[in-house]
């Protein structure tokens, strides 16, 4: 999806000191750090929201790879949903 969208893919599973960056990713001269949540659950009032899993905790921790790993113009979130027939998935542009 991020490919299709133009991003060239720098990175996947990044160390950086005191934890990892789930995807680098350059858009267009922007170097993005994608954080991936990925939840499975069945379609339902209390169905698992991958995006509620990205909490302020969680926020900052990806803020402080991203600054470690430097010149971070963006951070995105793509939030998956498997279900039992499929997978919805969602990118959230500036999610950090």
């Amino acid at each position: 999806m991020l490919a299709r969208a133009g991003g060239e893919i720098l990175g996947r599973n990044v160390t950086v000191p005191g934890g990892e960056i789930d995807l680098v990713v350059d858009f267009d001269g922007v170097r993005t750090v994608v954080e991936v949540r990925a939840v499975v659950a069945e379609p339902g009032p209390v169905a698992a929201d991958p995006v509620a899993a990205l909490d302020d905790v969680k926020v900052a921790l990806v803020r402080r790879h991203a600054a470690r790993l430097g010149g971070v113009g963006r951070i995105d979130l793509v939030a998956v949903r498997f279900w039992s027939r499929g997978a919805d998935v969602h990118w959230l542009r500036r999610a950090g």
